[in-house]
């Protein structure tokens, strides 16, 4: 093992890592520059045991190491911008169900109840505020610089969004917490455990997002602009 890898590191070369990081949640989105072993540490994992394990998922095939290379930034940014639409029909349809589990649950539980639900508000709030300042602070310059324009204003949308993406992991990571990894146990509302796996699904869509745009799109971009 490289002492020296850092988590993005790992998942660039090991794709099919990003899987079993999310098991032992190992942060690989947002948080990639973080030394291997030091994320590990943090997780209280033994790092030596953890790269054991992804080595040995590794396909045999030895075309299986995923560069990117032959994908353009500008295919990932529009790739990114039209799936907005999609997240944003999975927050609509996710509030739905929360606010159902908030009207069912007992006086008991309102009050775990109620924490997930302001948090998945928060959330739901700055997914939207987000992937609008996206498109008009990144990807619009972005265009604009393929004709010759925009490079300083791509390089402050870079600085900006990264900066959003921190705090989309952390209501990611106050969302597990607060529901015991989706398993929302202990709670009897009839619909707590659709509400639970429609969770778990949009943290992966937003895991998967982030993990595309600060591992792949982000340093494409930033080499494109000179900021690295």
């Amino acid at each position: 093992m490289n002492l020296v890898a850092t988590v993005y590191d790992v998942v660039v070369f090991f794709p099919h890592a990003v899987e079993i990081l999310d098991r032992y949640n190992v942060d690989y989105y947002c948080r990639g520059a973080t030394p291997f072993i030091e994320a590990c540490q943090e997780k209280d994992l033994d790092a030596a045991v953890l790269w054991r394990e992804i080595v040995a998922a590794a396909p045999a095939d030895s075309r299986w190491k995923q560069t990117w290379d032959g994908c353009a930034a500008d295919f990932l940014s529009d790739l990114i911008l039209n799936h907005a639409d999609v997240l944003n029909t999975e927050l609509v349809m996710l509030q739905e169900v929360l606010n159902q589990v908030l009207k069912e649950c007992s006086k008991a539980e309102e009050p775990k109840i109620s924490a997930i639900h302001a948090c998945f508000t928060s959330l739901c709030a700055a997914c939207r505020r987000h992937t609008h300042a996206e498109e008009e602070l990144l990807l619009k310059p972005l265009r604009n610089n393929v004709k010759g324009r925009g490079r300083p204003a791509v390089r402050a949308g870079l600085a900006k969004m990264e900066k959003e993406h921190l705090y989309l992991a952390d209501l990611i990571h106050a969302l597990r917490c607060l529901t015991g990894n989706y398993s929302m146990q202990e709670l009897s509302s009839p619909s707590v455990a659709l509400a639970g796996v429609m969770l778990q699904g949009l943290d992966k869509t937003l895991t998967h997002r982030l993990h595309l745009e600060n591992n792949v799109l982000f340093p494409k971009l930033k080499a494109s602009q000179g900021c690295v």
